[in-house]
């Protein structure tokens, strides 16, 4: 095993009951929906659809110095492990099941532990790599590497150390609900980096010991517009 599963194993993180109207288990399979006023619609979709490996949620990291583990789909970002070792996570949503227009969305995810300076800052990111080689590949790769935390913003979230184990609501931009929208039935993947990182500064991360911790995406939704 990676020595940095070594190190997530000797932490649990508290998976509280998620809050808010109609929002509940999700099925490995289909995505759960919810008619609010207004006409819009809640739909959620989590990382434990549509999985790439049935016993891996679709989430997980990618290191700038060792070989991506497609089996741990903990989603650390930030430093840690080793010196100047630098972690960039994902999380990948089946949208297959989208038929209605996007007009708002929200990442719900665990913040796991939490290390390091005072308030880090997280940054969301489009990827342009396709669903199933972020996922699954083994091969150590500077280019989805870069990938996960370049590009198109999604938003930049402030977290602190007294937040550990929360879940957290993360508004995603309009740049993230555009580009929602254009991948209705197809695979939507979200990068993130820790922009507030400081080399040299060893333990430096938010979402550690993330395993098996399913995060979902909810969207507020109305009938998909005339063209």
């Amino acid at each position: 095993m990676h020595k940095f599963g070594t190190l997530l194993a000797l932490a649990t993180v508290s998976a509280c009951g998620l809050v808010g109207v109609g929002i509940g288990p999700v099925s490995a399979s289909n995505s759960h929906t919810h008619q609010g006023t207004h006409g819009l619609v809640t739909q959620v979709f989590s990382t434990a659809q549509s999985r790439f490996d049935q016993h891996v949620l679709n989430q997980g990291w990618w290191s700038d110095r060792n070989i991506q583990d497609k089996h741990n789909d903990n989603y650390i970002v930030g430093a840690c492990c080793g010196k100047d070792q630098h972690y960039r996570d994902f999380f990948t949503f089946d949208l297959s099941e989208l038929r209605a227009h996007v007009v708002s969305a929200q990442l719900r995810v665990n913040t796991g532990l939490i290390r390091g300076q005072g308030v880090h800052t997280l940054g969301l990111f489009d990827v342009s790599t396709p669903a199933e080689i972020v996922n699954t590949s083994r091969e150590k790769s500077p280019e989805i590497f870069n990938d996960l935390g370049t590009g198109t913003s999604y938003g930049t979230f402030e977290f602190t150390r007294s937040q550990a184990g929360d879940w957290v609501n993360l508004s995603l931009n309009r740049s993230a609900i555009k580009d929602m929208n254009d991948s209705r039935g197809d695979y939507f993947t979200v990068g993130g980096r820790l922009l507030s990182l400081i080399e040299g500064k060893g333990k430096n991360f938010v979402f550690g010991a993330s395993q098996e911790t399913v995060t979902r995406l909810v969207l507020r939704t109305t009938p998909t517009p005339h063209r």
